[in-house]
């Protein structure tokens, strides 16, 4: 929970890759994946009660009484403290008054026996047995999000994983993609299924920079999520695999049918507010593209 030289190394190997620079990038993921082993699936489990910290290279704890607990807005200027309060009000269960569901999409990628599964999908959740073909999904179908369970009798108030071995591992991933190290990136993305699942897993080889960037996306949406990774994912790499926003078409239509968005899309930069170019006009001719 303090800052250590291994916290400078993963930042430092974040940063590598949002750059582009790929051999830093890998060399320093490397050199944390032989420190850090990623968690079997009971450590897993444990470490989002916050009673594991296998994998963890460095967290910012949150504890009863701090000058974070009962801040749980979303606005918070403070980083955060209580960071299930993202999707639920009382607790991650059904009757805990949850206001942010997880997508189908993502539900939908998480396949049977996979640990993430159960970390990130309270049992109290209603899930359809045909969503596809429910009159009513918006009833039948409400997918709770519990990774941020609670800690110390606390519901909602966890610490916050800011880096974790398995980050390392999937840029160690995506740094040999965009250097065509396929095998590579099929061992890795192995690797990290076969802890997740407990048992051996097979990835398909990507025979593709963008078949191998998207395979690196698509593992990044389900082990990373509600961890605040994948907006800056598709800046960084979407267009490079081939991803954008896709949300579940049948929920999404119900809402408001704006599903899907490129990476390429100009939306993913947002404008310079009116505010900014009023009290500065000449920063006016400086607008971003498309507004």
């Amino acid at each position: 929970t303090f800052a250590s030289k291994d916290a400078v190394r993963a930042f430092r190997a974040r940063i590598a890759l949002t750059r582009g620079d790929y051999p830093t990038a890998q060399t320093l993921a490397n050199s944390l994946l032989s420190s850090y082993g990623l968690a079997d699936t009971t450590q897993y489990t444990n470490m989002w009660f916050d009673n594991d910290n296998t994998e963890i290279i460095w967290k910012m704890e949150r504890v009863l009484n701090d000058g974070f607990d009962g801040q749980g807005a979303t606005g918070s200027v403070s980083a955060g403290g209580w960071a299930g309060a993202r999707f639920a009000f009382v607790n991650a269960t059904l009757s805990g008054s949850p206001y942010f569901e997880m997508d189908r999409s993502i539900y939908d990628a998480l396949l049977p026996g996979d640990v993430r599964e159960t970390v990130m999908v309270s049992p109290t959740s209603i899930i359809s047995p045909d969503y596809q073909n429910d009159p009513d999904p918006v009833n039948n179908d409400v997918l709770v999000i519990q990774k941020y369970p609670g800690s110390q009798g606390r519901p909602l108030m966890n610490d916050l994983k800011v880096f974790r071995s398995s980050e390392m591992l999937l840029i160690a991933a995506e740094a040999r993609a965009y250097q065509s190290d396929f095998t590579g990136v099929q061992t890795l993305l192995q690797q990290l299924r076969t802890a997740r699942f407990g048992s051996a897993q097979t990835v398909a080889l990507p025979s593709s920079v963008s078949e191998a960037v998207g395979a690196v996306l698509d593992e990044r949406k389900i082990e990373l999520a509600y961890e605040g990774h994948r907006y800056k994912d598709l800046k960084r790499s979407g267009v490079a695999g081939g991803r954008g926003i896709n949300r579940d078409p049948i929920a999404c239509g119900i809402q408001s049918g704006a599903c899907t968005l490129a990476a390429s899309d100009f939306r993913f930069t947002l404008p310079i507010p009116i505010v900014e170019i009023n009290a500065n006009p000449a920063i006016g001719a400086e607008q971003n593209p498309g507004y």
